[in-house]
């Protein structure tokens, strides 16, 4: 095929919809405000005010709808993938089982949105609103949380692996069962959040405050909680091999069979704290407070750098 003929070939696709949204479609859409399972990829809705709209299984990928109003509209199993959605209104808008990979989705709207079982991939909602969202079950990883607001939303079973959430409000969020491992959390919010079973892996949690957050039965080796608060949080049966604590804030917290071994307590606070079975093998807590400890007697010091000196009363 020569240069022209191919020209042509290419026009007559362009012309016919091939590579971008179905015109009918659209004005279905702006007429009824329902076109589900239609294409609407690449089309230009910019601040298109679709309240209550019925696009469930439609095809948006790539489609800007930046400042549009999404309030109440049903995308569930829509394609958004890479779709340009800044300050979109996705308030009580049903996404569940919605593809948002690559999507960007800064400064959006997402307040009490169902998102469960959506894959958002390589999203980005720094500084989206998610307050009270359920993200139950989805695909995060790799996603950008930066100073998001996720207070009181629920992430449990989510996959959040390596995602970010510097600077993000996840107070009271629900993180059961969540994959957080290698996520970068630092100086988040996550007061009184419920963390309980979660894979933290050498997650970043520089002074992130944990106050009131229950971590019990959780996995942290290698975390980074430097200077984190952690005051009356719940850390019973959680493992905390290698973790490094040093400067945190633990007091008043329940370390109740806590796997403590290897881990840096320089300087941590202590005070108040609960360590009945917690394992101290190998953990450096010198300069640590240590007020009002209760269970000491009972927690297990091998090789332990205590405040004045090392205890070595449970080595076999």
């Amino acid at each position: 095929m020569n240069i022209k003929s191919f020209l042509i070939v290419s026009a007559m696709l362009a012309g016919d919809g091939a590579w971008a949204y179905e015109k009918t479609d659209v004005k279905t859409l702006k007429a009824t405000n329902k076109c589900e399972a239609c294409d609407l990829s690449i089309a230009n809705l910019r601040a298109a005010i679709l309240s209550g709209a019925k696009l469930s299984e439609a095809n948006l990928t790539e489609a800007n709808l930046d400042n549009a109003n999404l309030s109440k509209a049903e995308l569930n199993g829509a394609d958004l993938s890479k779709a340009l959605l800044r300050n979109v209104n996705f308030d009580n808008a049903n996404l569940a089982e919605a593809k948002l990979t690559d999507a960007n989705l800064r400064g959006a709207i997402l307040i009490k949105a169902d998102l469960s079982q959506a894959n958002l991939t390589n999203a980005d909602l720094s500084e989206a609103n998610l307050s009270n969202a359920n993200l139950r079950g989805a695909d995060l990883s790799h996603t950008n949380f930066s100073r998001a607001n996720l207070s009181g939303a629920d992430l449990s079973g989510a996959n959040l692996g390596k995602a970010t959430f510097e600077n993000a409000n996840m107070s009271s969020a629900n993180l059961s069962g969540a994959n957080l491992n290698h996520a970068f959390i630092k100086k988040a919010d996550l007061e009184n959040a419920n963390l309980s079973q979660t894979d933290l892996l050498n997650a970043n949690l520089f002074e992130a405050n944990l106050a009131g957050a229950n971590l019990s039965d959780s996995y942290l080796s290698g975390v980074d909680l430097r200077g984190a608060n952690l005051s009356n949080a719940i850390l019973i049966q959680t493992y905390l091999h290698k973790a490094d604590l040093r400067g945190a804030n633990l007091s008043d917290a329940d370390l109740n069979g806590a796997n403590l071994k290897q881990a840096q307590l320089i300087g941590a606070d202590l005070d108040n704290s609960n360590l009945i079975q917690a394992d101290l093998s190998d953990a450096n807590l010198s300069s640590a407070s240590m007020q009002g400890v209760k269970g000491l007697k009972q927690a297990i010091l091998c090789n332990t750098q205590m405040p004045r000196g090392k205890a070595n009363d449970d080595c076999k």
